[in-house]
């Protein structure tokens, strides 16, 4: 039995056992349906006062619809979350595996008729489950998904081939790098940045880092993609070897 309470701050100690449990016990969980949800897969650790089960319906209710009675075969419990089954760890039940299913409904497009790894990664790995109070620790395992849903992505504009064949890349190894233009740079600046990147052969593509806003003061968006661009066209007539592709990746597209 996991004995993780034993060794709750020596971390590496703790991160071996429980690495050890989970690939020991992924495989005992039987078939489970994911037609129209997405089963995702826990390592969790409570406090004593509760126990996994409890976590993952609190996490299941609080992730989905955050209502505790739904009623039977009603659009509310279709948009709710569930708790599947687990294998607890120890005698307490404070640490071990659970399995919660959401719904796909809840982030399905029903106007292109698809979904996006975006909001599947947010509803299967949001604040929810890593917020969660009563939590010691809790760590995603696993995700199953289905057929039916992998199947409606629609893959990416233009992927590693496109990327290289745009760029006029070779079929070597290709590097990348990020922008950083929320650090006091004005766009004619940032470009400057760019314009090296350009020029590095090994560079596929250069990325605006995220965590930032899409209209940053001193950089905002659409300045910033005008001189970047302009850069990027100077490098590329004066290179010997292929450049870079420069891939925008925006929080949002609204206008400032």
């Amino acid at each position: 039995m996991l004995k993780v309470t034993d060794v709750l701050f020596n971390l590496d100690k703790r991160e071996e056992i429980i690495r050890k449990e989970v690939e020991g016990h992924l495989s005992d969980f039987e078939g489970v349906d994911t037609k129209d949800h997405i089963v995702a897969t826990y390592f969790i650790h409570t406090i004593e006062s509760t126990n996994i089960e409890k976590s993952a319906r609190e996490i299941a209710r609080l992730q989905t619809s955050g209502e505790r009675y739904t009623g039977n075969g009603t659009r509310l419990q279709k948009s709710t979350g569930y708790f599947v089954d687990s294998i607890p760890f120890n005698g307490k039940k404070t640490a071990g595996l659970v399995r919660i299913a959401f719904p796909a409904v809840n982030i399905w497009d029903i106007r292109h008729n698809t979904i996006y790894s975006s909001e599947i990664l947010h509803i299967v790995a949001g604040a929810v489950q890593f917020d969660f109070p009563k939590n010691i620790d809790i760590k995603l395992v696993d995700i199953s998904i289905s057929e039916e849903i992998i199947s409606a992505f629609p893959g990416p504009a233009f992927g590693p081939k496109g990327s290289r064949k745009m760029a006029h890349y070779g079929p070597g190894i290709a590097f990348g790098t990020i922008g950083k233009p929320k650090t006091g740079l004005t766009a004619e600046e940032y470009a400057l940045v760019i314009a090296e990147a350009a020029k590095n052969p090994l560079f596929l593509f250069v990325k605006d880092d995220e965590n930032y806003g899409v209209w940053y003061k001193d950089c905002p968006l659409n300045e910033r993609v005008k001189k970047a661009t302009e850069a990027i066209t100077r490098a590329y007539s004066s290179a010997v070897s292929p450049v870079l592709g420069f891939p925008i990746v925006p929080k949002a597209i609204p206008g400032p």
